[in-house]
């Protein structure tokens, strides 16, 4: 549909719709994998000087940011992350909770899990009631943010308390995503516990989630931790086809910071 409003208004000239709908089409091409366009369609509705501070300047950066999180260029996400100060005291909730969502992703990315928590879950209290939850993109995204910090912590209590928010959705609010965010998180936890009854099943039931969205990164980043977890039960058998495919996709998104983790995790085995 962005796509379709993208070429109605270059046909009719209209240069600020066609800088917002450049801008509009990055957060889905991040989200599908489709990183290399979506910077393109960044770079482009940037050239077009989209007026500043708005909800397109924030989704051009925002999205950038995690890609750049994502590929391990840390500095140009902090760079990035700088251009969206303003929102800091937006006027929106919304936006605010952007932000901290994208912080959060980035304090995650530099390894300062316990501030990356406590930007998350600062987000999830002020908003998570009055944006509707996790029906929202940007609640969401502080919540896997806060689950991400809370693993790395290794803080089971915010773990529990985080996948409530997954777990008791209210009928007709849950979505492909958020089910998949939950099989994850609920894997996780139990492999965390040292448990093993339900832990292939979750992470095999986020996978197809996230396969069928298409939400390659997330795809990735469970097959690598289900695969990662096998090893750690002696299926090295089961493990390396999971590896395999997770290893091939995050090559291709440019994934540096999983990819460096996978080969730790080769020679170590070697």
């Amino acid at each position: 549909l962005i796509q379709s409003g993208l070429e109605l208004a270059r046909r009719a000239g209209i240069r600020q719709f066609e800088s917002e709908f450049l801008a509009a089409t990055v957060e889905p091409f991040v989200e599908m994998g489709q990183w290399n366009e979506a910077a393109a369609h960044a770079e482009e509705s940037a050239q077009l000087q989209i007026e500043s501070e708005s909800v397109w300047d924030l989704n051009v950066h925002a999205s950038t940011a995690l890609v750049c999180a994502w590929r391990g260029d840390l500095p140009r996400a902090r760079e990035r992350l700088g251009r969206l100060e303003p929102y800091v005291t937006s006027d929106a909730l919304e936006m605010r909770t952007a932000f901290a969502s994208v912080r959060a992703t980035v304090l995650n990315a530099e390894g300062d899990h316990a501030e990356a928590q406590q930007v998350a879950t600062a987000a999830l209290k002020e908003g998570a009631e009055a944006l509707g939850g996790t029906m929202n993109a940007n609640i969401r995204a502080a919540v896997v943010q806060a689950l991400e910090a809370a693993f790395a912590l290794g803080d089971v209590g915010a773990v529990e308390a985080l996948l409530e928010m997954f777990e008791h959705v209210p009928p007709g609010h849950s979505t492909p995503s958020v089910r998949a965010h939950g099989a994850r998180a609920s894997a996780r936890l139990m492999a965390l516990r040292g448990e093993s009854t339900g832990v292939d099943e979750g992470f095999m039931a986020a996978a197809a989630l996230f396969r069928e969205l298409p939400a390659p990164y997330w795809l990735a980043v469970t097959l690598a931790e289900h695969g990662e977890w096998l090893a750690t039960q002696g299926r090295d058998g089961e493990a390396e086809p999971l590896l395999a495919e997770a290893r091939s996709v995050f090559e291709e998104l440019g994934a540096r910071p999983w990819l460096e983790r996978l080969d730790v995790r080769t020679k170590v085995s070697a």
